[in-house]
Order: structure tokens, then C-alpha cells, then sequence
């Protein structure tokens, strides 16, 4: 039997539906006291209410627009509340400001008491999405006359990400000797994720580094390595691209194979079915069922 909306179910409904389009055109106004009419006009307790994703008119004006005007006006006049985060990220708008790119509006909300700390779902502060979600740490592939190449990272180096032969930080770019000796290596891609890295070969052999728990490094257990160290089980696949992630990595071969490894606790691993939803982990890479209309396309 189909829910009877009563005139004030029907006007909430309408109110949220209208907030994402209000707030985008008015995260443009320059003119407070024209956002202010605006906002009035359409409903008083607009600033406070949510969407279906669980986004406020904060979340909204802090994502769009180049200003901080609107962000400025709601946190002024509207009681908004400053922490709140979304359904689907955990995101809240200082999160959400950094990664769009909205300076002014995450500096307005820092003035007014956003706090840089609070994690999302992934446990990212706003600060960890500055630089695409991975400010702790930097690589540069230098490519050679010769073919070879070399790899230098520098940054934080407190989850062992860097590869190098300690767990000192750097300040400034660092030759990472372990695709040095004793034979030459030629790294084509590097990710680097906040408790591990992933080093992609030319030839297609994969190398991890760093807290091996959950199995998120690919080497049938949940030791943590300090240098690089190639992931023998995958020695007959041939890679052309990896990504990692926080707790789990995930190789594509060269004939449109998908393979993953590490936590599973969110069913990121991609296995699906009912054996998918029970595993929890898997220490070495394992397959994934790819649909074949989608192996086609690879």
C-alpha cells in the first residue's frame, strides 16, 4: 500500500530536494545580503537540513564555487553544524572544501573551529586529501638515455612506504637502491598508499613495502617489509597497472585479468557471491570473477 503523503511530508520533500540546487546557485552570489534573501525566501530551516546523502548547505557551498561568501554567511547566521558528515564518505565540508579545491571556504571553516583531524570511512583527514589523498609521501621516476630508470621518493616514512633500507623520513628526494642492485630494474608506476607502496615493472613483476597487515602487500602473509620485495605468487602474470588503496591492493594483467589482495572487510575486494561476503582477507593475490562483456572492453 503506497505511503499517503500528508501536505508537510510533501513540503519537507520538496525543501530537501531543492537544497543542492539552491545552494550551488547561491555559492556563487557575492552578495551576502542577496544569499541571505535567498535563503529566507525558500525556507528558514533550510541551512540545517539534509539531504538524501546526508549533505547539509554547508557540505554543498564549501564543494562549489570559488568564494567563501556562502560558507562564511551560514556559519555566521545559521547555526549550521560545523562536523557533520555525510552518509556516503563520512565527509565533512572542511573535507570536502579541501578537495574541490575551495580555499577560501576551508579557510573559513578553520577559522571557525573545523577541526583538521576527523577521519573519513578510509580514516583521511581533510589534510590527507590535499594531494590526492596521499600528502605522506612523493616518487619520481627519472627515465635514463640508457632505458633503465631511476627511482627517488622522499616524505614521511613512519609505515615503511618510502623503500628505502631504513625507516628515516626525507626531506628531499632519495634514490631508492633496491631496483638498483644486483640487477637494474625498470620501474614504470608507483603508488603510494598510507601504510604500503606498489611498484610496477617494466616487465611486468610487481613489487610491495611497507605494514603488511591484512595481507595488503601480496606475499601469503602479513610481515611488513621495509624495501621492496616482489610478489612471487603473480611471478607467471604479466601486470600493466596497479592501485592501492589503505587496506588492500589490485593488479591488472595483461590479457584484462583483475586480481586482489588485503582487508575485505567492506567486500572491496571485488569477489562477490556469498564466498566474497565471508571472506575477510586474502594474504596473496587472488582472481576476481571479471564479467566477460567487461574483459571485451579491456
Amino acid at each position: 500500500m503506497a505511503e499517503k503523503r500528508t501536505p508537510r511530508k510533501q513540503k519537507q520533500t520538496h525543501v530537501r530536494a531543492s537544497l543542492g540546487d539552491l545552494l550551488s546557485y547561491a555559492a556563487f552570489l557575492s552578495d551576502s545580503q542577496k544569499l541571505t534573501e535567498l535563503i529566507c525566501k525558500a525556507d528558514k530551516k533550510l541551512p540545517r537540513l539534509v539531504d538524501s546523502n546526508g549533505r547539509t548547505a554547508l557540505h554543498v557551498s564549501a564543494s562549489v564555487g570559488r568564494g567563501g561568501e556562502t560558507t562564511e554567511w551560514l556559519l555566521e547566521n545559521s547555526g549550521v553544524e560545523i562536523e557533520k558528515a555525510d552518509n556516503e564518505s563520512l565527509w565533512t565540508a572542511l573535507h570536502r572544501s579541501v578537495y574541490y579545491g575551495n580555499v577560501a571556504a576551508a579557510i573559513a571553516l578553520i577559522k571557525h573551529g573545523a577541526s583538521v583531524y576527523q577521519e573519513d570511512k578510509e580514516g583521511l583527514t581533510p589534510l590527507d586529501l590535499i594531494d590526492c589523498n596521499r600528502p605522506w609521501a612523493k616518487a619520481l621516476v627519472h627515465n635514463h638515455s640508457n632505458c633503465n630508470t631511476e627511482l627517488l621518493t622522499w616524505g614521511l616514512n613512519n609505515n615503511m612506504t618510502l623503500g628505502h633500507a631504513d625507516e628515516t623520513s626525507r626531506t628531499h628526494p632519495d634514490r631508492v637502491c633496491a631496483f638498483l642492485q644486483p640487477t637494474p630494474v625498470d620501474i614504470i608506476q608507483v603508488v603510494l598508499s598510507k601504510f604500503h607502496s606498489v611498484f610496477l615493472a617494466a616487465d611486468g613483476r610487481v613489487f610491495t613495502c611497507g605494514h603488511g597487515h591484512g595481507g595488503r602487500l601480496g606475499h601469503g602473509n602479513e610481515q611488513s617489509h621495509v624495501v621492496p620485495h616482489q610478489i612471487t605468487s603473480m611471478c607467471s602474470v604479466k601486470c600493466v597497472a596497479v592501485a592501492g588503496a589503505r587496506d588492500h591492493t589490485v593488479f591488472l594483467s595483461d590479457s584484462g585479468q583483475v586480481s586482489t589482495c588485503g582487508l575485505n572487510d567492506c567486500c572491496q575486494l571485488g569477489y562477490g557471491g556469498t564466498q566474497g561476503s565471508t571472506c575477510k582477507q586474502s594474504l596473496s593475490p587472488r582472481r576476481v570473477c571479471t564479467p566477460q562483456w567487461m574483459l571485451m572492453r579491456l
